[in-house]
């Protein structure tokens, strides 16, 4: 990977990385006028619990996707490199279903051991996301691995729109 391609994959992750973070914050405003502190409160604890299961179920993933990917292309194995996508995909997808799985049949056990029951529903409308990101994360490897940052820059993008989005939109429906 050349300096300059690599100064620029840097900058467009930088850069997607900033506006997702500021979505992010921005969102917060909406999102605490919408359901209030009462709905913050049962919103918070389940997006730790989400946030947790993602760790948990994707952490190293995108790297090691990344890693396996770059050394068989640097070795001109294109098809060991989309084969490592393939297998990745699959295996994130199972990652995915258990974790949405889990929760779906066990979230009111969870939230009811952490001492927030009223969480319940906050936990149920976050499984979607327990299903999809593991996905982006084989997709997000692939990408990096073949040093093409733009993919990533935009799921990531895409990603936190779909997020805001749908969260106003629920909570304004529930408002």
């Amino acid at each position: 990977m050349s300096k300059d391609s690599f100064i620029k994959g840097a900058a467009i992750l930088s850069i997607a990385g900033l506006i997702v973070k500021v979505l992010g914050a921005i969102y917060r405003i909406p999102l605490t006028n919408l359901i209030g502190t009462e709905g913050m409160g049962y919103f918070q604890p389940a997006y730790n619990i989400y946030n947790l299961l993602l760790v948990v179920s994707l952490s190293g993933f995108p790297t090691a996707i990344a890693k396996m990917v770059s050394e068989r292309r640097a070795l001109q194995n294109y098809e060991g490199a989309y084969q490592v996508y393939k297998v990745s995909r699959w295996g994130l997808l199972i990652i995915g279903i258990v974790s949405s799985l889990l929760i779906l049949f066990f979230g009111r056990s969870i939230v009811s051991f952490i001492g927030f029951p009223g969480s319940y529903y906050s936990m149920i409308a976050l499984v979607p996301a327990l299903f999809v990101v593991p996905l982006l994360s084989a997709y997000r490897g692939f990408f990096q691995g073949s040093q093409n940052m733009m993919p990533i820059a935009v799921s990531q993008l895409i990603e936190q729109i779909f997020r805001t989005l749908s969260g106003i939109r629920i909570s304004w429906h529930r408002a």
